[in-house]
This record gives structure tokens, C-alpha cells and sequence, in this order.
């Protein structure tokens, strides 16, 4: 599950300093540019990120299916 900081769902680790990722990192994470801006608490933030389709992969798989299909 996406978000949350009650339910034990933040669980992405940083690699280096004992702590979670913030929701900036997670977007990075997710090839989300650094100035897509994220609305909401905390909570809604990280599941805006966790739900959503990494922008790269979207242009990615949009590029192909307009070459194979149109």
C-alpha cells in the first residue's frame, strides 16, 4: 500500500542513513522531475508517488505503441 505513515506502509529505507525516504526522493525515485509538485498531506503525497506511473516508462511506452501502431 502507497502512503500512510500509521500503518507501517513508509517503508522504503534510506540506503545510507537510518531513515525513510522523503516524498521528494520517492519522485525522484520514480522519474518524477524535481519541480512536479505534490499536493496534499504527507500521507496523500506518498501515495500520489506510489500510484503513480513513472513519467519515463509513460513517454516510453507511449513512444512505442505510436510507432507500432500509427
Amino acid at each position: 500500500m502507497a502512503g500512510g505513515t500509521n500503518d507501517g506502509s513508509r517503508s522504503h529505507l534510506h540506503p545510507e542513513i537510518p531513515r525513510t525516504l522523503s516524498v521528494r526522493e520517492c519522485a525522484r525515485l520514480q522519474t518524477f522531475p524535481d519541480d512536479y509538485a505534490f499536493v496534499g498531506p504527507t500521507a496523500r503525497q506518498f501515495a500520489q508517488v506510489g500510484n503513480a506511473v513513472p513519467p519515463v516508462l509513460a513517454a516510453e511506452v507511449a513512444t512505442q505503441l505510436l510507432k507500432t501502431y500509427f
